[in-house]
């Protein structure tokens, strides 16, 4: 089988980063980094805004809420 190169995935949404991974025969490992005090919301959307080549074919993408899909800090409601 031919060997797929891990694409640069860095700011895409975390769900296309995962099915470009997988494309390219990867595993995906997801970490999620969130301000402090911040409340996630349940539909919240994610951000790659790390990419880690780990041992074997595994993958560990970091992510973050989506500023683009806005949030709230502390009572407060933010968008970049």
């Amino acid at each position: 089988m031919e060997e797929r190169q891990v694409p640069l995935l860095i700011a895409y949404p975390l769900q296309v980063a995962v099915e470009k991974i997988n494309e390219a025969g990867y595993e995906v490992e997801v970490v999620k980094t969130l301000p402090p005090r911040y409340q996630e919301p349940p539909d919240a959307a994610y951000r790659v805004i790390r990419q880690l080549i780990r041992a074997g074919k595994v993958v560990e993408l970091t992510v973050t809420i989506d500023p683009e899909k806005g949030g709230e800090l502390d009572g407060i409601s933010y968008r970049s």
